[in-house]
């Protein structure tokens, strides 16, 4: 049985994204969430706690009931460290028939949910804190999980294209790949079933390709020729030409990547 997991950054949806004046169209992003068949969704620049998602406005209604009532929504305020007026914040939404958030049996044999939560390890070395879900499938035979989907919704810092704000944002994808992941991935709980973790969301870098560089320098060669600034490059996540290779305390772990270019989307 397989499940597709989907990460969005759905660029400031709040409020206004439920006025009849606005362009935000929510029906078409339930029909993608739909027609993909995608089990579980993180989200960043989730606004105004979620309320695109859990309200209507008029014959407008949120992302959540164009979904239907098997969907289930958590959204979190990604505690950041900048002055965000914005509050650019987190949410996950899941399709219930499918998937529910973990649980385990307490010594007095109640149950206790495991509620998406924002992960505060290394809390000092990113701007925004990643927002951590566990899933494991529904409808299961005596309701006993037989695999474990541990997510970590991020949303690395921007600021500009400076060379200091590429450092910052380069610091917090190592932090994510060396310190806060091999934590969360490690981790056994009782029942000891598989698990996998997956690292998603916005981390405004791409990965570094060998091509891209010369092309970079080729660039940039012509415009000192012609007297212009030359173009910076942009913060990359060290990488060979097919793979992330994560470092970890059992060594090493090799993540296949699936694709290199933008993901935003440019047309409605």
């Amino acid at each position: 049985m397989g499940y597709k997991i989907g990460s969005f950054n759905l660029k400031n949806i709040g409020l206004t994204a439920l006025g009849n004046k606005n362009e935000r169209d929510l029906k078409k992003i339930a029909e993608i969430i739909k027609r993909e068949k995608f089990d579980v969704v993180a989200l960043q620049e989730v606004l105004s706690e979620g309320k695109a998602f859990t309200s209507s406005y008029g014959t407008k209604k949120s992302i959540l009931m164009e979904l239907g009532r098997d969907w289930g929504f958590e959204w979190a305020d990604s505690e950041t460290s900048l002055a965000d007026s914005r509050q650019e914040c987190y949410a996950f939404f899941w399709n219930k028939r499918r998937l529910r958030m973990s649980t385990t049996i307490l010594s007095d044999n109640t149950e206790r949910t495991f509620k998406p939560r924002i992960c505060r390890l290394n809390k000092d070395d990113m701007r925004r804190r990643p927002y951590y879900a566990r899933f494991t499938p529904s409808g299961t035979i005596g309701n006993s999980p037989w695999v474990e989907f541990r997510l970590l919704c991020v949303h690395a810092y921007w600021g500009n294209d400076t060379i200091d704000a590429r450092k910052v944002r380069e610091n917090e994808l190592n932090v994510l790949m060396t310190d806060i992941y091999p934590q969360v991935a490690d981790r056994i709980y009782g029942g000891k079933m598989p698990h996998y973790t997956l690292l998603m969301g916005d981390y405004n870098v791409e990965l570094r390709r060998t091509w891209k560089d010369e092309k970079r320098k080729q660039e940039n060669a012509r415009r000192r020729l012609q007297g212009k600034y030359p173009i910076p490059f942009p913060a990359t996540l060290m990488a060979d030409e097919e793979d992330i290779i994560e470092s970890t305390r059992w060594g090493k772990r090799r993540i296949k990547t699936v694709q290199d270019e933008f993901t935003t989307l440019k047309e409605r």
